[in-house]
């Protein structure tokens, strides 16, 4: 799984977007839940399945 410092970046700046247009939710926290896809099996069968991992709290807004 990779989430670049640029794409946190980007989704962050989304959020405080996001956050000054609604400022109802402004007092919450702002975690970013991340689930990633892992093949299953040998990746050259049609009918491997993908895994989802979830990974809660993967980065948060307030560390930038």
């Amino acid at each position: 799984m990779s989430i670049t410092y640029a794409k946190q970046r980007k989704l962050i700046k989304t959020a405080r977007f996001f956050l000054r247009q609604n400022p109802s939710y402004a007092h919450l926290d702002c975690r970013f839940d991340v689930v990633a896809f892992n093949q299953v099996g040998n990746t050259k069968i049609a009918q491997d399945f993908l895994e989802p991992e979830w990974v809660q709290g993967a980065f948060m807004a307030n560390a930038w």
